[in-house]
């Protein structure tokens, strides 16, 4: 009975001590790894946040400024006006907000050659209708997991002023039409792709409205009224910091 008493005590001993020896391989192995693969977790999302770009960004653009023909009028007779295609150069600086937005403070110039303006008894030759703008735009981009063979879509609107609205007609001697501080809005439909770690390319079709605006000549009493109103075409890029 001692013996086999004995020999109890002895297997519970090596049942103990191997529970024991296994909890220490546990500690040793399993544990150290397992905080490792921890650290390596937490150590890469904190550089993934490190090595983020900056929220700001400056871009440029250019491209071709479109106005559709239509009604203007000038020293209270009626004219169909024609533009020619014109072009457009753009700067903005901006900032992300999150993942999707962004807003940007743009300044834009935009000018078109008048082609002609024809009324039932008179036909002005030539001018020039041109703008420099100062917008306020907010725009949203889709989720990567949207992209299109690595490009994605984005919407934008935008408020601001129009700083100088300047029609030069030739016709009337060179007369010069302007007003300033005109208020307008935007929108506008881009694609973009990212370019390396800091850059952005993207194209984009945008339109741009004033409303009805009027015009004081510079040298006599007369005015010119018409429906401001512009689209655009462009290209540009994004650096960000």
């Amino acid at each position: 009975m001692k013996t086999i008493a004995k020999k109890g005590k002895e297997n519970g001993a090596w049942g103990r001590s191997r529970v024991s020896w296994k909890s220490a391989l546990f500690a040793v192995l399993i544990v150290p790894a397992g905080s490792e693969l921890a650290a390596q977790t937490e150590g890469s999302g904190a550089a993934s946040v490190s090595a983020g770009k900056s929220p700001w960004f400056v871009e440029a653009s250019v491209g071709l400024s479109f106005i559709p023909g239509g009604d203007i009028l000038i020293d209270g007779v009626s004219y169909e006006a024609e533009y020619d295609n014109g072009q457009l150069f753009r700067g903005a600086v901006g900032r992300r907000l999150g993942r999707n937005w962004t807003t940007a403070l743009e300044w834009y110039y935009r000018t078109n050659d008048a082609e002609s303006f024809v009324s039932d008894s008179a036909v002005i030759g030539g001018g020039d209708l041109a703008s420099t703008n100062l917008f306020l735009g907010l725009t949203y981009t889709v989720d990567e997991r949207f992209n299109l063979l690595g490009f994605r879509p984005s919407l934008g609107f935008g408020v601001g002023l129009m700083q100088e609205v300047n029609l030069d007609l030739e016709g009337f001697g060179n007369e010069d039409f302007s007003d300033n501080w005109t208020f307008g809005w935007q929108w506008s439909v881009a694609v973009g792709r990212p370019i390396g770690r800091a850059g952005w390319l993207y194209v984009e079709g945008r339109a741009i409205s004033g409303g009805e605006v009027d015009l004081e000549s510079s040298t006599q009493d007369r005015a010119v009224t018409f429906d401001y109103d512009a689209w655009a075409l462009l290209a540009g890029f994004r650096w960000s910091f």
